[in-house]
């Protein structure tokens, strides 16, 4: 008889001191947080260059949403100490959305990366874009820049709120 009302006043202890808990007359069962407790998840679309190597990076991006992807992508970067582009791989976000990769060289440190299909207009979801491998100019750190100057994402919508990440050296 004392053991039952020991473990009842147990389960009221825990309701009134547990956030979160509810008793019931079968037991005490745990509620997840509400949802303005519930932490909160950061969808701003962002754009950024990851060293993976002495001379490779890799080209990735979030989102914020697939309403809100790119059908396509015009990229500007500029490089310091950099001579070429010697390899542009396609990265899972463009082969899911089967998209062409090409990577021009317009001098003066200047690349252009473009990223489009002319057969389908597949959102380009969230993941690596490209891995791209730079050969050096001469000894030293070279330096990526994403431009943010012109636009960089078709439909433009697609750029709205996006940040894009500093500058790297290699």
């Amino acid at each position: 008889m004392h053991t039952r009302a020991a473990k009842m006043l147990l389960l009221i202890s825990i309701s009134a001191c547990g956030e979160g808990f509810l008793s019931s007359d079968n037991g005490v069962h745990f509620s997840p947080p509400s949802p303005a407790s519930a932490p909160s998840v950061d969808t701003t679309p962002r754009l950024w260059l990851e060293a993976t190597g002495a001379s490779k990076l890799l080209l990735s991006r979030s989102s914020s949403g697939a309403s809100s992807d790119p059908r396509m992508l015009e990229l500007w970067i500029q490089t310091v100490n950099v001579s070429n582009v010697s390899g542009a791989t396609v990265g899972e976000a463009l082969a899911a959305a089967n998209k062409d990769l090409t990577v021009q060289d317009k001098g003066n440190g200047l690349f252009r990366v473009l990223a489009f299909s002319s057969s389908n207009t597949t959102p380009i979801g969230p993941g690596v874009l490209a891995t791209l491998e730079l050969e050096r100019e001469t000894e030293g750190p070279m330096r990526v820049e994403i431009l943010t100057d012109r636009p960089m994402f078709a439909p433009q919508e697609a750029q709205q709120g996006l940040i894009v990440g500093d500058p790297i050296e290699l």
